[in-house]
C-alpha cells in the first residue's frame, strides 16, 4: 500500500469504530441482518423504516368533550386522521385529512385533544 491508500484505510477504520456497537458495519456489508435493541432487521428494512419516518406525515388527533357533552355518534371522544395540522387549540382544529380533504372542528366551549404522530 502506498501512503494514500494507507491513510484512507486508517480513516475508514476510524469511521467504522466510531459507529455504535449495535450497528455492526461488517454484518451490514455482508448483507446479514443487524440487531438493534434486541430486534433483528435487515439493512433494507431499517432504511425503509427511517425513510418513512422522514417523509410520512400522519397524525391521529383525538378530541375529548367534557361536561357530559357527546358527539352525534354517542361518544365523548372522536379520532381524526390528519396528514397536515394547520391550527389546533382548545376551541379550534383545522387541517387536511388523509384523503386530502379540508377538515375543521370548532366549539364554543373548550375541549381537550391528544395528537399522536403515526410512523
Amino acid at each position: 500500500m502506498d501512503g494514500k491508500e494507507k491513510n484512507w484505510a486508517s480513516q475508514m477504520w476510524f469511521v467504522i469504530r466510531a459507529i455504535p456497537t449495535e450497528l455492526n458495519i461488517l454484518s451490514l456489508i455482508k448483507g446479514k441482518s443487524l440487531t438493534l435493541n434486541g430486534n433483528s432487521m435487515s439493512l433494507v428494512d431499517k432504511f425503509i423504516q427511517w425513510f418513512n419516518r422522514m417523509i410520512k406525515e400522519q397524525y391521529d388527533v383525538t378530541i375529548y368533550l367534557h361536561g357530559g357533552r357527546r358527539f352525534p355518534n354517542g361518544r365523548t371522544h372522536i379520532m381524526v386522521q390528519l396528514k397536515k395540522i394547520k391550527k389546533i387549540n382548545n376551541k379550534y382544529l383545522s387541517g387536511t385529512d388523509i384523503n386530502g380533504q379540508a377538515y375543521k372542528f370548532s366549539s364554543v366551549e373548550d375541549f381537550n385533544y391528544e395528537v399522536k404522530k403515526v410512523y
